[in-house]
C-alpha cells in the first residue's frame, strides 16, 4: 500500500510536501483530496499548515492530530467545511486566511 501512494504522489506532482524536522511543522501544498488522504504524518506533529488545497473537504487524519498546537489553512478556496477541531487538546492555535466557500 505504502508503494500505492508513493507512486500516486509521483505521477500527480501536485504536491509539494516539506517537513520541517526542527519546528516539528508539516507544510502541504496544492493536494487534491486523494492525495491528502494518503499521507500519514507522524501522530507527534505539533504544526500543520494547509496551503492551496484542491478539494472541498479535509482529510479524516486531521481530527486524529491530538499533539497538535497551530494549525493554518490558507488559500484553499475550493474546500467548503472546515474539520472538527474542538476536540484537539493541545490545539492553541488556528490561522483561517481566504477560504472563500467555508
Amino acid at each position: 500500500m505504502a508503494e500505492a501512494i508513493a507512486a500516486d504522489l509521483a505521477t500527480r506532482l501536485v504536491c509539494k510536501l516539506v517537513s520541517l524536522l526542527r519546528n516539528e511543522v508539516i507544510q502541504v501544498w496544492k493536494l487534491d483530496e486523494d492525495v491528502m488522504e494518503g499521507l500519514q504524518p507522524h501522530p507527534n506533529l505539533k504544526g500543520l499548515k494547509v496551503e492551496d488545497f484542491m478539494g472541498k473537504k479535509f482529510s479524516s487524519w486531521i481530527t486524529m492530530m491530538t499533539n497538535l498546537v497551530k494549525i493554518t489553512f490558507s488559500n484553499c478556496n475550493r474546500c467548503e467545511v472546515l474539520p472538527p477541531l474542538g476536540h484537539l487538546p493541545k490545539l492553541r492555535e488556528i490561522k483561517i486566511r481566504k477560504m472563500e466557500n467555508v
